[in-house]
């Protein structure tokens, strides 16, 4: 009876999480998610199965109440295969994309010593027409209901059970019970909320965007990279960027990506430097902060990041710079 009272009373603080507070559980409290909430991995265009690596897919349905059926794709998550740096690279994937589909970056990142997570989150727009009534403010505010699940913006709707936090804490705390000699704990305070100063945020286009912006919300944070992002999400409308810490920010494009259109966000964001071509030169690339390839492709948008468009060569020099901290 005691067991199945603590079980319970678990249950019962889960429905309380607010994300809002960034709250979430202590680290010694058992979230009541199984070991079976661990799925089946599967690829796009990678291996994940490939020795030498161990990823965990985990479907936010079997640890969270509430999740939303159209964005209930497997969160991936892979421990370092190195020396860890304790420090842990969360992924936001682009528009409707399985976070399986970049999972040569997290090899990657993995072999660097990162933690990594590929979260599932609301990667879409979740009304009709959301840019009818856009102002310079929208941007932000779209990506602070993804990121806390609060009436923000009139561009989505993310309620506190498919946010960002919620979903990263949930997962933290299903991870460190099920795991706990891989170290998931350490980026949960003692308290419960998601330990910030210990993360390094990714995103490829929509993804890229949000994290730019979560950079600016949380800006603890050791560092952001961009691919193929951040951009504008309204034809015609000129965001606001709250202030940066530009010296924290990385962005990755192809000059045949809308590249006009992202030179403008970079320069509303306050960057004053001229990009650098990887294409010609050797990291650490003069240690820039924004850079860009013309490789020959046919999916200027995706090459930069997602197993199924990657150039032959790779990006292994290009990655290896933006994760090195």
């Amino acid at each position: 009876m005691k067991h199945q009272a603590r079980v319970i009373s678990v249950f019962m603080f889960l429905a309380l999480l607010s994300c809002s507070k960034d709250n979430g559980l202590l680290q010694h409290e058992n979230p009541g998610a199984p070991a079976a909430a661990k799925t089946a991995c599967t690829g796009s265009c990678d291996d994940l199965s490939e020795p030498g690596y161990n990823f965990i897919c985990v479907t936010p349905s079997d640890i969270g109440t509430g999740i939303y059926p159209d964005y209930n794709y497997p969160h991936v998550v892979a421990a370092p295969m190195s020396t860890p740096k304790n420090v842990l690279l969360l992924f936001l994937v682009g528009t409707y994309m399985d976070p399986n589909a970049c999972s040569k970056f997290y090899k990657q990142a993995s072999d660097s010593g990162y933690h990594v997570i590929a979260l599932s989150y609301v990667n879409s727009t979740t009304i009709s027409n959301p840019c009818a009534n856009a102002t310079s403010e929208s941007l932000k505010n779209y990506s602070k209901e993804v990121m806390d699940g609060v009436n923000h913006s009139e561009m989505t709707e993310v309620d506190l059970n498919n946010c960002i936090i919620k979903r990263l804490t949930l997962l933290l705390n299903y991870l460190n019970i099920t795991y706990p000699g891989d170290g998931w704990g350490q980026f949960l305070k003692l308290n419960g909320t998601i330990a910030w100063n210990k993360m390094v945020l990714a995103g490829r286009s929509l993804g890229g965007m949000h994290v730019a912006m979560i950079g600016s919300f949380k800006p603890a944070v050791k560092r952001v990279i961009c691919f193929s992002a951040p951009r504008e999400v309204c034809t015609g409308v000129s965001s606001t960027w709250p202030s940066l810490s530009l010296n924290k920010y990385y962005c990755f494009t192809h000059k045949q990506d809308a590249y006009v259109k992202q030179q403008a966000v970079w320069t509303a964001m306050g960057f004053t430097e001229t990009p650098t071509d990887v294409d010609t030169q050797q990291p650490p690339y003069g240690n820039a902060h924004l850079l860009t390839t013309n490789v020959s492709t046919t999916q200027a948008h995706k090459c930069t990041t997602v197993n199924c468009n990657l150039p032959a060569s790779g990006w292994a020099e290009v990655w290896g710079y933006l994760l090195k901290l």
